[in-house]
């Protein structure tokens, strides 16, 4: 699904809708991918979201699968099932234990619909379209998260790996093995530097 797919810009209508309903400013989409999340469509989501969104499912992922709405670090965790499968969760930014609505239901059943049939294109997929081999691609995608999340936490390794749900001695062998300087993502907070 691209960005300018008709299909997402029906779900980001959607989410906007969700957004409305429940007075939440920042609204996401994200389907699970193995053990990590990729975002499928948002409403105006910024990387704490994502950051958000990614631990409480790598912390919380039992109880969304067993059909939870979590509040979770100011905001809620919605999880969507197509029967009795786990396609999706939205992520609202206001925390409520009213949620889901009736309206909000009829929103998600909507989401659901929407979602079936769609292929969502992982990073390792986009990887193994540009020639890489399936190993490649994939020890590439772990590589991009683990920057990304280095670079949105300022090199703090303990806040990275639990965003990641990996153990710190995990993050930093996958680190050693894949040439990443972790401290040289920390600010220098030192004056002068």
């Amino acid at each position: 699904m691209s960005v300018n797919d008709p299909q997402n810009a029906r779900l980001r209508l959607a989410l906007s809708a969700l957004g409305h309903l429940s007075g939440a400013l920042h609204v996401a989409l994200f389907a699970p991918r193995g053990p990590g999340l990729t975002l499928v469509a948002n409403h105006d989501v910024d990387h704490v979201a994502m950051e958000l969104a990614t631990a409480a499912w790598a912390r919380k992922r039992e109880r969304l699968e067993r059909g939870e709405v979590l509040p979770y670090g100011g905001a809620t965790i919605w999880p969507l099932f197509d029967g009795p499968t786990l396609v999706a969760f939205v992520y609202l930014s206001v925390a409520s234990d009213d949620f889901p609505t009736a309206e909000m239901r009829r929103l998600g059943a909507d989401i659901v619909e929407r979602l079936r049939g769609v292929n969502v294109p992982t990073a390792t997929t986009a990887y193994v379209a540009r020639g890489m081999s399936l190993a490649e691609a994939q020890e590439e995608a772990v590589r991009d998260a683990m920057i990304t999340v280095l670079e949105r936490l300022n090199g703090n390794a303990t806040a990275a790996a639990a965003v990641l749900g990996i153990s710190r001695e995990t993050l930093y062998s996958r680190a050693d093995r894949l040439r990443i300087d972790i401290p040289a993502f920390r600010k220098r907070t030192r004056r002068g530097r």
